[in-house]
C-alpha cells in the first residue's frame, strides 16, 4: 500500500523539486551570476 502511494505521489514530489530547484537557482545562483559580470 505504501509503495503504491509513494509511486502515485512521485510525480508531484518531483515537480515540487523542480520548482524549489527553479526558485533556488532564480533567488540565489541568477542574481550572483549577474553581480560577478557586472564586477567583470
Amino acid at each position: 500500500m505504501a509503495l503504491k502511494n509513494i509511486k502515485a505521489y512521485l510525480p508531484d514530489i518531483i515537480n515540487k523539486l523542480i520548482l524549489l530547484k527553479q526558485n533556488y537557482y532564480g533567488n540565489e545562483i541568477l542574481p550572483k551570476l549577474r553581480n560577478a559580470a557586472h564586477i567583470r
